[in-house]
């Protein structure tokens, strides 16, 4: 008698752009590598495509460095057929690694990598002169962030390695770089439009504001780890009408020593361009009456004020006066969650909120959009 089997029911089959649609949903997720892992063992269609996103960002820790390593980099024997997973590599971000690595190992994965890396986050270790010119090689990418370096890289020799870096626009420095005058002759990447340095005060160089040789489309700068920031450095990196009239974005951070006292109130008459300005929140103290007493009206829409090391309470009267004179334009406030308890005012969220508002109105922003949200007002509190 013959025997009957029941058919075994197979899967809808979805084309390849869907299931992309849908996987990168997943990839948002914080548990997505399991997921994305998960998929690759349903059937070879969604392994192709799981696989992909997979690589795309992975999420390194030092607990999976290794094993991340070795499906990237191949054994360096002949019979190896490992699969080219490196050619999916978009963001390589190894800032959670300490010693967890060696320059040898680093150049060999950004080898593998280079093909279509787009941003790269250099670690604190394993990371040197060596591996620049593995970083060189990186052609497409676009964000460069050697902050955490501790490595003696010097400004020529990270300039020699990017010049020729077309797509890169974002170039952060280790915080132990210094800007020199002897890199001139070598062009920057083409496209760098934000940057950020530490190092020696570049008023120690003689004729810097005059010689020094920024790139030509910079609109965002971020001072950090600089040794010292006295007087005298604001004209020194401030000074060039370049930069004066280019520049959009200003961050100072927390993390530059030997800050001289009031030198945020000195900065101001050397940014009228600037539109987003970040400082630490103990500074408004010294700004603010600046900016009340100025007669040139600012470009200034949002004012953050980040991390400090000492505790302050925001005038909210003076600040108030300032939006009549030179932040007419300013319609946002942004404080740093760590300073809000201390910072805010019995009852003046509300009269803060409303006075950001109404300069938002008088400044001319469109009317529907401030009504809708698309143009944002007010104080807010970040992280």
């Amino acid at each position: 008698m013959a025997t009957y089997s029941k058919p075994v029911p197979q899967g809808i089959y979805l084309p390849t752009e869907i299931l992309s649609i849908i996987l990168s949903y997943v990839q948002e997720l914080p548990d997505a590598e399991k997921i994305l892992a998960s998929c690759c063992l349903i059937s070879r269609h969604w392994c192709s495509v799981a696989t992909a996103l997979l690589y795309q960002r992975p999420r390194i820790t030092p607990r999976n460095f290794l094993a991340f390593t070795s499906s990237i980099v191949a054994p360096n024997t002949r019979s190896s057929r490992k699969a080219d997973l490196g050619q999916y590599v978009r963001r390589l971000d190894l800032s959670r690694l300490v010693h967890h690595s060696t320059t040898s190992l680093t150049s060999k994965l950004l080898r593998n990598v280079r093909q279509k890396l787009e941003v790269f986050i250099a670690p604190g270790h394993s990371i040197s002169i060596l591996n620049l010119p593995s970083i060189s090689k990186c052609r497409k990418l676009r964000i460069l962030d050697l902050s955490l370096v501790r490595a003696d890289l010097t400004f020529d020799e990270i300039k020699l390695a990017t010049k020729n870096l077309t797509a890169l626009k974002t170039l952060r420095l280790p915080r132990d770089t210094s800007l020199t005058l002897s890199a001139n002759w070598i062009p920057w990447p083409p496209k760098i439009t934000t940057f950020q340095f530490g190092g020696t005060d570049p008023a120690k160089i003689p004729h810097f504001s005059q010689t020094f040789s920024w790139p030509e489309h910079l609109s965002s700068l971020t001072l950090h780890g600089c040794k010292r920031l006295s007087i005298e450095s604001i004209p020194a990196i401030f000074g060039t009408p370049h930069l004066q009239q280019n520049l959009r974005r200003l961050r100072i951070t927390n993390d530059n020593n030997k800050t001289a006292p009031r030198i945020m109130s000195d900065i101001v008459p050397f940014i009228p361009k600037v539109k987003f300005l970040s400082l630490p929140g103990c500074d408004i103290h010294s700004m603010i009456p600046r900016l009340e007493a100025l007669n040139t009206e600012l470009e200034l829409e949002i004012i953050e004020l980040a991390p400090s090391s000492s505790t302050w309470v925001l005038p909210l009267q003076a600040f108030k006066r300032a939006l009549d004179s030179s932040l007419k334009k300013l319609r946002r406030l942004g404080i740093h969650e760590m300073h809000w308890d201390a910072a805010s005012f019995d009852r003046g969220e509300v009269e803060l909120d409303n006075a950001l508002k109404a300069n938002a109105e008088r400044a001319g922003y469109d009317k529907a959009k401030l009504e809708s949200g698309e143009i944002l007002t007010g104080y807010y509190v970040f992280s």
